[in-house]
């Protein structure tokens, strides 16, 4: 028989619908699995991979062996001491506690659900999603441990999709769209000008000037004429990967020899200090941005590309690959495959609803970029398929891989564990 998928985390949102008292379906070591808890995963879950043609005590069984499983995994986490700091849970937590409370139409309401269904108050609704959201990153850290990243080859996806397409759930209200994205940049001669400027001052450094001099007078960071170019210190990891690199590989005192090019211009970096963790450096940055210019430029092309498209859609693959600055879908000519529209959020969502099927929007301005949307289709409901699904079926391959190699550890694991299964899937359905 195969083997559900079944996700990393699967949160109780719809707590509310679990009847006040409850019985235990199995103990796992000092863990205890309740039969709401299984029921109510059955139904989060008909829809995935696996499941398809399973019977409702088929898939309570399923479950709750991957239940047990994961009680196992946190047994197995105590051993290793691997542990989570709730501090770090408390922005995800009050996220799950609003978005309950919006299913509810706000915390009014929410409250007296919770008392009437429940006989709880908010405050014990979020203990209980801070344990669920606390076994799920330790269960993460055990299977990173164990198994780490997993990534499926071509042939991994075919055959996943070959055993499995029978129960891949249809997927509903879905809209298949292009994109063009024309990214705001400065022309390639501001570049050159600027990476120029920046190799004229290192050749000033070489001749004796100071480093603070020349930063408070060239630099165009903000500010830098009091600072003189001081950032002060930095952790690892929070500045521009390429700056950073460049900083590290100096000595106190040291400056780079060579301009480097972050994603704001030409930097010529010196390192100060490095402490520990940290390091602390000035640069000279001679910018490269686009302006207002640049901006009205770029959006002149979007308005062509869409009145040369709309008079000719079959040229917007060709205009996708010549001129979008996303690569990876250009090579596609401009396909980003389907979507589901009851999971977007805004603006794509109500971006997309305004596109009429077949038809390029307006352009619009994400972020720093102007973009191109094409409706190429739109559907109710659809079958998978491995050419216009690759990626959704690669994350499907690479679950069905990493719970294969985690299958290996648990084997030996549940003899470690103490595991007393108290009910049947039959027995779990039964109110």
């Amino acid at each position: 028989m195969k083997k559900a998928i079944l996700p990393v985390a699967a949160l109780a949102v719809s707590a509310l619908a679990l009847p006040p008292k409850d019985r235990v379906a199995a103990l796992v070591g000092e863990h205890a699995i309740l039969a709401s808890e299984v029921r109510e995963a059955a139904i989060s879950l008909e829809s995935n991979p696996g499941f398809g043609k399973l019977t409702p005590e088929e898939r309570c069984d399923r479950i709750l062996n991957q239940m047990i499983d994961d009680k196992i995994l946190l047994d197995r986490a105590k051993r290793d001491t691997l542990v989570v700091n709730d501090a770090d849970l408390a922005g995800d937590v009050e996220n799950q506690l609003l978005q309950m409370q919006g299913q509810f139409g706000g915390e009014d309401t929410f409250r007296q659900n919770l008392q009437a269904h429940l006989g709880l108050q908010p405050s014990d609704m979020r203990l209980r999603i801070l344990r669920q959201i606390r076994d799920e990153r330790i269960k993460a850290k055990v299977r990173d441990k164990y198994v780490g990243r997993i990534q499926p080859t071509r042939e991994d996806v075919e055959g996943f999709f070959k055993e499995y397409r029978d129960s891949l759930p249809e997927q509903a209200n879905q809209v298949k769209v292009a994109q063009i994205q024309l990214k705001l940049e400065a022309p390639a001669s501001r570049d050159s000008s600027a990476h120029a400027e920046a190799l004229a001052l290192v050749e000033k450094l070489k001749k004796g000037e100071t480093f603070e001099d020349l930063a408070a007078k060239w630099s165009q960071e903000p500010k830098a004429d009091s600072t003189k170019g001081d950032i002060g210190y930095f952790k690892r990891g929070e500045l521009d990967p390429v700056y950073e690199k460049a900083a590290l590989a100096l000595d106190a005192g040291q400056y780079t020899l060579a301009p480097v090019r972050s994603r704001f211009g030409w930097h010529v970096i010196q390192l100060i200090q490095k402490k520990d963790n940290e390091f602390r450096t000035r640069h000279i940055l001679r910018l490269v941005q686009p302006d207002s210019l640049d901006a009205a430029r770029i959006k002149n092309l979007a308005d062509s590309l869409r009145i040369v498209c709309n008079n000719d859609t079959g040229k917007f693959a060709a205009l996708a690959q010549k001129h979008s600055s996303d690569r990876a879908s250009a090579a596609f000519g401009g396909h980003l495959g389907w979507f589901p529209m009851d999971k977007l959020k805004d603006p794509f969502k109500s971006i997309l609803e305004a596109i009429p099927d077949g038809k390029i929007g307006e352009p619009k301005l994400l972020g720093d970029s102007w973009y191109l949307f094409r409706i190429e289709a739109r559907a109710q409901q659809r079958k998978m398929s491995i050419t216009e699904d690759w990626i959704q079926l690669q994350g499907y391959a690479q679950t069905i891989l990493s719970q294969r190699k985690l299958e290996v550890f648990l084997k030996r694991w549940r003899t470690e564990t103490s595991v007393e299964r108290k009910l049947d899937g039959k027995a779990i359905l039964k109110p």
